[in-house]
């Protein structure tokens, strides 16, 4: 899957991707830099709902 930065540095989750995680607007998380790439987890004690199977992976 491949999203674009826009020109105000923003990127857009797809709603689909968003759905599968659980993601709803006001979710805090965090940005972990690993070499060249990102990822992205909840902040500890963030609802997640249905996300939580994510973890796993």
């Amino acid at each position: 899957m491949q999203v674009r930065i826009d020109k105000r540095g923003r990127l857009t989750l797809p709603k689909n991707l968003r759905d599968q995680l659980g993601m709803k607007a006001g979710d805090q998380f965090e940005w972990i830099v690993r070499g060249m790439a990102l990822q992205m987890r909840p902040v500890d004690g963030a609802d997640r709902g249905k996300g939580e199977k994510a973890d796993s992976q």
